[in-house]
Formats: structure tokens, C-alpha cells, sequence
């Protein structure tokens, strides 16, 4: 898919899988930071590390949560595809494009930021739009056992942090292998 049908596909999801609360809280994000237009990378050197890298990872995790059926009920579906659709929102944040091959180990994208960027994007969304306590868990542990704490503790917090996770893991070590 190219970046124009990325972002419809994105758009229909909300439009038809969505609560109207959920789709106004990502209208609002996606207004104020012009997700859409950034050129940002998933990762560096890993999964979508490319031009429009992270626009397609979002995509690629809210289709895991609906291909997948990582929810139980229609209110945490939408919940869910809006965590999916801001889970790396911080990555905005986080890096710069550089010469070809002059990046970090190699690639085309540098760090341009020591920071975490699950703080950046609890930053970037407190500037925007609400988030609730459960949210914000899911959001921090949608690593699972790579945020050095394990997926224990997100399954302990919320079941919202397993679906997240699960969505993630899917999109970036299954689907865009």
C-alpha cells in the first residue's frame, strides 16, 4: 500500500470500528500533530524502517487488533485502535532522517533524541487529547518483556496492555518481517 491508501485505510477503520469518542480523540492527535505528513520510521534499523515507516506500523497494529480479535466487547475494540493508533506516537520525537547509510549501525535514520519515547508520547497526548490511567499502562507496556519489567506486570495492571502487545508483537515481528 502507498502512504495515500495507508491513511484512508486508517480512516475507514475509524469511521466504521470506531466510537464517535474515540474517533474525535484520533481526529484530534492526528490534527495536531500531522501524523499523517511525517516521514518518520517504526524503528532505525529494524521493522518499517523506512519513509512512512511508523504511518504504516500504526496501520499494521490496528489490523492486528481486528484481524485478530484483540478485544472483548465493541467499546474496547475502539479503545484499542485508538491505543494502536497512538501507542508510538513519542516516535515523532525521536528520529531524524540522515545520509544514506550514515545512521545508526548503518541505516538512513539517527536518533535525534536520548528520550524514551513512550514518555514523549505520553507527552504528545497529554498536549491533546485524554487519557485515562489503564491507557496510559497499555501504552508503557506495549513491549511486553523488552520494557524490562515483562509482560507479567501489563497483564497484572489491564487486560487492554495484553491487547495491545499482542497487536504490536504481531504487526512488527510477524507481519512486517
Amino acid at each position: 500500500m502507498n502512504r495515500k491508501e495507508i491513511i484512508l485505510a486508517i480512516l475507514e477503520i475509524a469511521e466504521k470500528q470506531m466510537t464517535k469518542e474515540d474517533r474525535i480523540r484520533l481526529e484530534d492527535v492526528e490534527s495536531h500533530t500531522d501524523f499523517f505528513n511525517k516521514v518518520a520510521p517504526a524503528s532505525a534499523r529494524y521493522h518499517c524502517s523506512h519513509d512512512f515507516g511508523l504511518l504504516e506500523h500504526t496501520y499494521n497494529v490496528m489490523r492486528a487488533v481486528l484481524d485478530h480479535k484483540l478485544y472483548r466487547n465493541k467499546e474496547e475494540k475502539s479503545q484499542l485502535l485508538f491505543l494502536a493508533f497512538v501507542h508510538d506516537l513519542g516516535k515523532l520525537l525521536k528520529y531524524e532522517k540522515v545520509e544514506k547509510g550514515t545512521g545508526y549501525k548503518g541505516s538512513d535514520w539517527e536518533y535525534k533524541t536520548s528520550y524514551n519515547d513512550v514518555l514523549d508520547t505520553f507527552y504528545l497526548l497529554g498536549a491533546y487529547t485524554e487519557i485515562s490511567y489503564p491507557e496510559k499502562m497499555a501504552i508503557a507496556y506495549h513491549h511486553g518483556g523488552w520494557t524490562g519489567d515483562g509482560i507479567g506486570n501489563a497483564s497484572f495492571i489491564n487486560q487492554i496492555g495484553v491487547f495491545l502487545h499482542s497487536a504490536d508483537l504481531i504487526a512488527s515481528h510477524i507481519e512486517e518481517k
